[in-house]
This record gives C-alpha cells, sequence and structure tokens, in this order.
C-alpha cells in the first residue's frame, strides 16, 4: 500500500512538473517573440511555469477526490443493495415455508 502511494505521488509530481516545463518553455518563447528582454522572457516563463505547476497539482487532487467519493458512493449503494437483497431472499424463503406448511396441513386432512 505504501508503495503504491509512493508510486502514485511521484507520477502526480512527474506530471505538474511537466505541466510546469512545457508551460515555462512556451511563455518564455511567446514573450521572446513580443520583444521581450532575456530576463522579462526568464520571469514570464517563471511565473507561467509555477502557475501550471500549481493547476496541475490541483487538478489531480480535484480528480483524486472525485473519485473518492464516487467510490464511497458506490460502495453506499451496493451495500444498500445488498441489504434489499437479503430482505428480499429472506421474504421469499418465509413465504415458501408458509406455502410447505400449508401444503402439509392440507396433504394431511
Amino acid at each position: 500500500a505504501k508503495e503504491a502511494e509512493n508510486r502514485e505521488e511521484k507520477e502526480r509530481l512527474q506530471t505538474a512538473y511537466y505541466a510546469k516545463a512545457s508551460a515555462s518553455r512556451k511563455a518564455r518563447l511567446q514573450a521572446q517573440r513580443n520583444g521581450a528582454t532575456e530576463e522579462e522572457a526568464e520571469a514570464a516563463g517563471v511565473a507561467a511555469g509555477q502557475r501550471a505547476f500549481d493547476m496541475t497539482v490541483q487538478a489531480i487532487d480535484a480528480e483524486a477526490i472525485a473519485l473518492q467519493a464516487y467510490e464511497q458512493r458506490n460502495a453506499e449503494l451496493r451495500a444498500t443493495a445488498e441489504e434489499r437483497n437479503a430482505e428480499q431472499l429472506a421474504a421469499e424463503e418465509a413465504a415458501r415455508e408458509v406455502l410447505d406448511d400449508e401444503v402439509k396441513l392440507s396433504s394431511e386432512c
């Protein structure tokens, strides 16, 4: 379990770092095309990269929360369905016993 958590965290951060690098590179190139100095282009790249990183981490976290809520809701629905099924089976069994008792009584007469 711990290994899976570590792997998930590593993948989460890798995805965020890729988004950061891509956004940083794009922003830096765009700033240079627009005539910015090297320092301005670098600052634009850093800012865009950090925004992309933060947004990616937030999106991944939100997705994980939504998935957890979905799985919890499904577990609750499954438990409710199993409970209803058990009640239905018990009612059917009780009805069968009543019918069996009536058949026995009618055959005794």
